[in-house]
């Protein structure tokens, strides 16, 4: 009948209408959170730039400084003579570690970058790092602790991609650390797996920012974090090796207490390294 006919019509019309109204509401919602994200891309590259561009005029100036000083003679005793040079030595690290992680960060996001795994004793790899860094902790009156067991399982790893993780773990602790300058290195097996914890007394990590802290570009701005200056590259890199060694990253940190940063990959089966208890520095309290 032309009335079944008409509400037949009306039925199909408001059907296409409420399509059409949940599509566009739709299209309209993922272009709203397209043009947010690609201004938070923005802002976070933006960021970023400014942060590099902070941390590399820095150590420049530093060295300049450092280097002017010391061709125009202007230090008075040897010993200031050494401190000068400590002090381009300690900066020249610290630009070359910049470099490093932004290098490593283009290869990993480009797919260029792998993991080339050897055997690797733990014990080596963890005491050749406190060797190298040790110039930073003792310019920075930092003690610190090294402790690894006995018979410590060996692991498949890359050793370089490693000890970059590490040094990055140790240059966190050091630049979030304030009065209480302790740090302590901690290698154990545990459950098929070795584990490499980094533990320091700085300011800590609030519990609402623990979850995007290894995010890439990511720096948290809360607290008294934000008065540190950093690329916001570290801690994503350390993340991205250590899962590429079917191994994961793990952290526990108290506001104010400080935070322990764990490293666990995978031990190599029957391998053990050369059995030693090693330790550097001024224990710590």
């Amino acid at each position: 009948s032309p009335a079944s006919d008409a509400q037949r019509f009306l039925f199909a019309l408001m059907l296409f209408v409420g399509v059409m109204t949940a599509v566009l509401l739709g299209a309209t919602y993922v272009g709203v959170r397209y043009i947010v994200r690609q201004i938070e891309l923005v802002q976070v590259k933006s960021s970023f730039v400014s942060n590099v561009t902070h941390e590399l005029k820095t150590p420049i100036a530093v060295i300049r400084l450092a280097v002017e000083t010391l061709e125009m003679r202007r230090f008075r005793s040897p010993d200031e003579e050494e401190k000068y040079l400590r002090t381009i030595l300690k900066e020249s690290d610290r630009l070359t570690q910049l470099v490093d992680n932004i290098l490593d960060f283009s290869r990993l996001e480009s797919g260029q970058k792998s993991v080339r795994l050897t055997s690797v004793s733990v014990e080596e790899l963890v005491s050749n790092v406190l060797e190298t860094y040790r110039l930073r902790l003792e310019d920075e009156g930092f003690q610190w602790h090294l402790d690894i067991p006995q018979g410590l399982p060996r692991v498949h790893a890359d050793a370089i991609a490693l000890q970059h993780c590490l040094l990055n773990l140790l240059d966190n602790a050091v630049k979030y650390s304030r009065d209480r300058k302790e740090i302590k290195v901690v290698a154990r097996e545990r459950d098929g797996m070795v584990s490499i914890a980094v533990s320091d007394r700085g300011i800590g990590i609030a519990a609402e920012d623990l979850g995007r802290i290894f995010d890439k570009f990511v720096r948290v701005e809360t607290g008294l974090v934000h008065t540190v200056k950093g690329a916001g590259l570290g801690l994503s890199l350390v993340d991205q090796i250590v899962r590429a060694h079917h191994g994961r990253v793990e952290v526990a940190s108290t506001p104010g207490e400080g935070s322990i940063f764990t490293m666990l990959i995978p031990a190599e089966r029957g391998g053990h390294g050369a059995p030693q208890e090693s330790q550097g520095g001024s224990p710590a309290a």
